[in-house]
């Protein structure tokens, strides 16, 4: 299954954020495979203060989103 991880600085992203957020990557996944909607899972997580590194120091700003496709996708979609 289609797992994206969502993580942000703690109170950055309000609810609706997140509803959007994973409608996007919801649209674009299936967009990109064909993949039905109920399989495309998205999660978020909050990270605390000091949790988030840059260099060699707190960076209070650090947000990402990390995706992970089932093997056997060709490098096509991987890339899309």
């Amino acid at each position: 299954m289609p797992i994206h991880h969502c993580s942000a600085p703690v109170g950055l992203l309000i609810d609706s954020m997140k509803a959007d957020l994973a409608e996007a990557i919801t649209e674009a996944h299936v967009e990109a495979t064909g993949a039905p909607r109920v399989f495309v899972h998205v999660y978020f997580a909050e990270l605390p203060p000091g949790a988030a590194y840059s260099a060699d120091g707190i960076d209070p700003r650090i947000s990402g989103i990390q995706g992970a496709i089932r093997a056997g996708r060709t490098l096509d979609v991987k890339q899309w």
